[in-house]
């Protein structure tokens, strides 16, 4: 077998295991590099899978054990040489994150190649399975260097010339939610083009090249976006969550942090959680969690001046980059799967309150909002592409911006001003000018801000007020006020539109109220003083920080199921009740005490071989008490079409070094 040698800087650490993944695609240029049956037949040629491909990766680890994550891989394939060459990208239980690919096969050999990721250590992976008919594969994978091994599964998202579909946000919502689709080739695109699952979308508020928004529809299910043009169907690397809700729960479950905290931000996957924080050695920090584990996996400290607090917080809707400032004039660009600084920008920021919402992604990916949280300081509108200021929002002296929201269509940016000696406003400005179109009164030092996923209804907190108030923003006046307790902070509103919930330091407890009644749905007591409050993409949790305790909270009722999938074979594992859609979607939640049928369907010449997994999952039927990780194995059992027979029994007579398992 060949391996294509690659030369880079910097060692292969065995601490930093958890990267594993093989891409689909790969391999599957090679098969046709075998001779025909004997008869002198010309050798097919291989097939051309330049384009897209996304799907999900399991495996196990000799420290970490079962591993899973998504990848995405943009594929150029030459069909003469019999390579093929990409960019790779990939979430979920990795370190480096970002990785090239290079595959190569010679006549009578199993088509194999290398995924490189510096200074991680390289995989090798091998095909296994290929049905071209419904753009599908799945392979095995190993890692030499550390004894990982375990299998990937994909679908061709994206085809040459045809549209793409990078990702969307948010991830899920109900019916009325705005949802922001960013791609390539998505000009002309009407409400019947594009599909959540198969239900046409309720309407396209904007088109154009690179975005698509548009209003979730009635009746709308899990599943994946699809977006129709005149040169073919994109479909989206992730599907969306048409479940999702709000978190319900009595209490607030301990996550050890070791530092104090401020803001709070939830990764689009739902599977990271980054917290501002406070340490005592090296000041300003922020730290990333592990959903599943609650356990904390890196801490990276940020530049700010002497005794500046811990920063705001925003991540991109791509999940990939997560932004920090506080106590400078600068921002600080973490990796938003490793934690580690990838660059910064030039903005003012000030020293934003624990817990505000002081910067801000637009929802296509391409603009930061960045609240100058000082005397007499703006808003900054900076260009993530190019690293610039493109447009600002002047200050006014006596007042302080300390929290900054887009609208869901992002034709709009909030703004919450405060003052220490009157009322504070939110002003609200177009992205592309610095000239406020409204100003808005609301209650005393207003501090966070949240709006609707609809765009329709916009929260403030006041430090100063212990109350939310409640602003129609068609309208552009207060609507109406939530009692909450004293010295509310932090702000969120859960993706299904219908609870909000606020953090108040001051009678240590969160307020979670109904959006379309502003009454108080239930108090919680808190072990701390409350400082920031966000909930994930599903709206089954929500993340609680502490601003005087090294704990931070989880709200929720909830318990996690993963699936990973394994074998030779290509398949889709989903659950009863709905959740799971294993393909894009393999972690969901469901109620404590749930019980869950996972349904495994075969296709493309292969066959269900069992569960594996977690004790609780040997017969597909789980009942969720805690966490739990389940693997469902599906074997190749058809014969291959013409030019894989020796690309299998190659492959057959090499199989233990192939699965690693």
């Amino acid at each position: 077998m060949k391996r294509i040698s690659k030369v880079y800087d910097g060692s292969s650490p065995a601490g930093l295991p958890r990267g594993h993944l093989l891409i689909t695609l790969l391999a599957c240029l090679g098969l046709a590099a075998c001779g025909g049956s004997g008869g002198g037949e010309a050798e097919p040629p291989p097939p051309d899978l330049t384009g897209v491909w996304a799907g999900t990766w399991r495996g196990t680890d000799p420290i970490f054990g079962t591993v899973t994550g998504n990848w995405e891989a943009e594929v150029t394939a030459d069909r003469e040489a019999a390579t093929v060459t990409g960019a790779v990208v990939l979430d979920g239980d990795v370190d480096c994150a970002d990785a090239s690919l290079e595959g190569l096969a010679g006549a009578g050999e199993v088509p194999t190649g290398w995924l490189y990721r510096p200074p991680c250590p390289d995989n090798e992976w091998v095909l296994t399975a290929l049905d071209l008919a419904t753009r599908s594969a799945s392979g095995a994978w190993t890692k030499p260097e550390t004894g990982g091994a375990g299998s990937f599964t994909g679908t061709q998202v994206a085809t040459p010339g045809g549209p793409r579909i990078r990702f969307f946000s948010p991830r899920g919502g109900a019916p009325g939610t705005v949802v922001t689709i960013v791609g390539t080739g998505l000009e002309g695109i009407g409400a019947a083009d594009l599909l959540f699952d198969a239900t046409p979308a309720a309407a396209v508020l904007q088109a154009d090249s690179h975005r698509v928004v548009a209003v979730v529809p009635s009746g709308a299910s899990d599943g994946h976006l699809f977006a129709s043009t005149a040169h073919g169907v994109a479909i989206s690397p992730r599907s969306f969550d048409a479940r999702a809700g709000h978190p319900t729960g009595a209490s607030l479950l301990p996550i050890p942090v070791d530092a104090l905290q401020g803001a709070v931000v939830v990764s689009p996957d739902g599977r990271r959680v980054f917290i501002a924080a406070l340490t005592p050695n090296d000041g300003p920090a922020v730290f990333m969690l592990d959903a599943a584990t609650r356990q904390i996996l890196s801490s990276t400290a940020v530049p700010a001046t002497p005794g500046a607090g811990p920063p705001a917080l925003a991540i991109s809707p791509d999940g990939r980059r997560v932004y920090a400032c506080g106590g400078g004039d600068g921002v600080t660009i973490l990796h938003g799967v490793s934690n580690v600084l990838v660059g910064n920008l030039s903005a003012p920021c000030g020293d934003p309150p624990r817990g505000s919402r002081g910067l801000a992604v637009s929802p296509d990916g391409r603009l930061l909002y960045v609240a100058d949280a000082r005397d007499g300081g703006g808003v900054s509108v900076v260009d993530l592409r190019g690293g610039h200021i493109t447009a600002s929002l002047p200050g006014t002296a006596g007042f302080v911006p300390l929290a900054v929201a887009p609208s869901p269509d992002g034709l709009l940016v909030y703004a919450a001003f405060s003052s220490l000696t009157e009322p504070g406003e939110v002003r609200v400005f177009e992205p592309s000018g610095g000239v406020p179109l409204a100003r808005i009164p609301v209650g005393y030092r207003p501090l966070d801000i949240a709006l609707t996923p609809d765009g329709q209804r916009l929260f403030v907190s006041h430090e100063l007020g212990a109350s939310v108030t409640v602003v129609s923003t068609p309208l552009r006046e207060v609507s109406g006020s939530i009692p909450t307790g004293s010295l509310p902070r932090g702000l969120a509103v859960s993706p299904d539109g219908r609870r909000v919930f606020a953090a108040n330091e001051g009678s240590k407890t969160v307020t979670v109220a109904d959006t379309a009644t502003n009454e108080v749905s239930w108090t919680i007591e808190a072990p701390a003083s409350p400082a920031g409050v966000a909930v994930s993409p599903d709206g089954r949790r929500a993340y609680v920080t502490y601003s005087d305790a090294d704990v931070a909270g989880e709200l929720t009722a909830h318990r996690l199921l993963n699936l990973a999938k394994g074998g030779t074979g290509i398949g889709v594992v989903t659950s009863q009740p709905a959740g799971l859609e294993c393909g894009a979607k393999c972690q969901a939640s469901f109620a404590e005490g749930t019980v869950v049928r996972l349904v495994a369907s075969p296709y493309g010449g292969s066959a269900f071989a069992g569960w594996g997994g977690d004790p609780d999952c040997r017969d597909g039927l789980v009942t969720l008490h805690g966490n739990l990780t389940c693997m469902a194995t599906f074997d190749r059992t058809s014969a291959p079409p013409p030019g894989q027979e020796c690309f299998l029994s190659a492959l057959l007579a090499r199989s233990g070094a192939a699965s690693g398992l």
